[in-house]
């Protein structure tokens, strides 16, 4: 099965690139990607209601600002750091096992928290507090692609239990009439 980025994760990717690029870092990182995310994709106005998203932005930028720099390097692409690398295999991991066939804001998301000693992970939650789950919750539903799966989901059951109603026309559950009748034997 082939994982794509949807546009707003393929656009919210390049900037991050761009930004390690420009600010002469080895490596792009989580913060980088969460910054990018905040700037390019529709997750800061998904986050106004719950938690202040300029302070989050402000406190990654400053984090983003003080990375080691790498010197004389013209054209430097960014590798992926340690970090990175385990966003993506876990939104991958979770792609291929729930058949899942464009990576979107809220798995991203999801990658990021699962991290440990992780600045994008630790202001985010900062950020966020108790409404975390909330805004994924909210995310999560509001994403077409879950909302196309959901409405087949729906459709589905809905059809199933139709033609269960249609035989069930034709036998007797014990348990419904088990209360008519002595249940001893003899």
């Amino acid at each position: 099965m082939e994982i794509k980025l949807n546009t707003e994760i393929e656009r919210a990717m390049s900037d991050a690139i761009n930004i390690a690029e420009h600010s002469h870092h080895e490596y792009l990182t989580p913060e980088h990607l969460l910054l990018s995310m905040l700037r390019t994709t529709s997750l800061s106005q998904s986050m106004e209601p719950y938690g202040n998203v300029k302070q989050l932005e402000k406190e990654l930028r400053t984090y983003v600002r003080n990375l080691e720099k790498v010197e004389n390097e013209e054209d430097l692409m960014p590798d992926f750091s340690a970090q990175m690398h385990s966003v993506i295999l876990y939104v991958t991991h979770v792609c291929e096992e729930d058949g899942i066939q464009h990576i979107n804001i809220p798995l991203v998301l999801r990658g990021i928290l699962r991290l440990e000693d992780s600045w994008a992970a630790y202001l985010l939650k900062k950020t966020l507090g108790k409404n975390l789950d909330a805004l994924l919750w909210e995310m999560e539903m509001m994403t077409p692609e879950e909302q196309e799966e959901t409405d087949d989901d729906f459709n589905q059951k809905d059809g199933e239990q139709r033609q269960e109603e249609e035989w069930l026309k034709y036998v007797t559950c014990l348990n419904d009439i088990v209360d008519r009748h002595n249940p001893l034997i003899g």
